[in-house]
C-alpha cells in the first residue's frame, strides 16, 4: 500500500506580494504557518483518480486575504492535474477567516500564494528536503 502525502512546499514563503505594497503587520492564518500546515494536512484529500494514474506534482493557488480576514478570489495559477487543481482550491476555499494586515493601524488587502504539493512517495520528499504534511485521508 503506497503512502500518500499532501505537502505544504515552502511554507514560510508563502507570501508573494500585496495589494497593499507595503504592510507593518502581516495577515496571518489563526494560529500561524504550523496551523496552516495542519489545517492542509487535515482538510485535505488525495484524489482518487491521481491515485490510480500516480500523479503528483505542485498546485499553486493564489488568494488574497481582504479586511475582514476572509479568504478571497482564490485561482489556480500553476496547474498540475484537474482533480488534484480541484482539491486545492476545495481545501483554500474551506480555509477559515484569517487575522488581517494592518498600515497605520488599518486593516488591508494582502494577496498570498501558496504552493501546495501533492506526493505519493515520502522518501522522495525527504531527499528533495520538501517540507511535508502526511496526508492520512483518502
Amino acid at each position: 500500500m503506497k503512502t500518500i502525502l499532501l505537502a505544504v512546499a515552502s511554507i514560510a514563503m508563502y507570501i508573494c506580494c500585496a495589494e497593499a505594497t507595503v504592510v507593518e503587520i502581516m495577515p496571518q492564518f489563526p494560529g500561524g504557518a504550523g496551523a496552516l500546515a495542519e489545517f492542509i494536512r487535515d482538510t485535505g484529500i488525495y484524489p482518487e483518480d491521481a491515485v490510480r494514474g500516480s500523479v503528483e506534482g505542485r498546485v499553486v493557488v493564489t488568494f488574497t486575504v481582504d479586511t475582514l480576514g476572509n479568504v478571497c478570489n482564490p485561482r489556480v495559477v500553476r496547474p498540475v492535474h484537474a482533480s488534484l487543481d480541484a482539491e486545492a482550491l476545495r481545501v483554500v476555499n474551506s480555509m477559515p477567516r484569517w487575522i488581517p494586515g494592518t498600515m497605520m493601524g488599518r486593516a488591508v488587502k494582502m494577496r498570498f500564494v501558496l504552493p501546495v504539493l501533492f506526493l505519493l512517495d515520502p522518501a522522495r520528499a525527504k531527499k528533495n528536503q520538501q517540507p511535508i504534511v502526511p496526508q492520512g485521508k483518502r
